[in-house]
């Protein structure tokens, strides 16, 4: 009998897929919670602490265990000799912090292993692979000499299916969800957004005096450094020194 059709996902005949888009667009929930059809999966990101919260989720949603890794065990002897073996599928998450270089590198092991590669990330705003140079440098001993590849943020240059995400499902709110897309989509145009164009409730700092609770979380927009011109974190923590707890970020 035909599944339901949230049951399965029909995936193009590709050996690599690179799933795109900004955060909060289910571009991980589509790959690890939508589709059922996944076999032999492991599910791999930059730290340890995502691929368990990722485990724990799926447990959570389907009863059973899910494979996890982390990047450093797919491009380092001598645990990608086997990291490879035994999975059909690599969904890898967080896929900006990867470089050019590290990208290719896995999708050839993929490809040696007959291993669906899934690649997801935000390659415009998330954070960018961090290169140590200076490690590169023992081996090419001059920074010219080395790879451009080994450089640069990894691209979909040779991915076989690319899709993009834009509708964004993390806010339940319609007026947060609103906002969001407005300010990701001007993100990078230097826009000097004013809190009461973007239809946010404001108050008065004596009224927020009066209404704050010690479990209430307050976020600034220039943080913790005491060399800073406005140092809104020391300042709201100055303001409440007096409760024992309170959060300001």
């Amino acid at each position: 009998p035909e599944l339901p059709e949230a049951e399965y996902i029909s995936r193009p005949i590709a050996k690599s897929e690179f799933h795109g888009g900004v955060g909060g667009t289910g571009k991980t929930h589509y790959n690890l919670f939508l589709d059922k059809g996944l076999i032999k999966a492991c599910y791999c990101a930059l730290s340890w602490e995502l691929v368990v919260e990722k485990q724990n989720e799926y447990k959570d949603h389907f009863g059973k265990d899910l494979r996890g890794s982390v990047y450093y065990r797919f491009l380092n002897k001598p645990y990608c000799d086997t990291a490879y073996k035994d999975i059909n599928v690599l969904v890898a998450d967080e896929c900006s912090m990867l470089t050019q270089h590290e990208k290719n590198f896995i999708k050839k092991k993929c490809e040696e292993n007959n291993v669906l590669l899934i690649l997801i990330g935000d390659l415009e705003n998330q954070l960018p692979p961090v290169v140590d140079e200076k490690k590169l440098l023992e081996k090419y001993k001059k920074k010219e000499d080395i790879p451009k590849d080994m450089l640069v943020q990894m691209k979909p240059d040779n991915i076989e299916h690319i899709k993009i995400y834009t509708e964004i499902f993390r806010f339940k709110c319609d007026k947060l969800k609103q906002i969001a897309e407005y300010l990701i989509k001007n993100m990078n145009k230097y826009i000097a957004h004013k809190r009461f164009d973007l239809g946010f409730q404001t108050i008065t700092k004596d009224e927020m005096k009066k209404i704050y609770k010690k479990e209430d979380i307050i976020l600034v927009s220039q943080g913790a450094s005491n060399n800073v011109k406005n140092n809104y974190n020391k300042e709201y923590v100055d303001l409440f020194k007096d409760l024992e707890k309170y959060k300001v970020i």
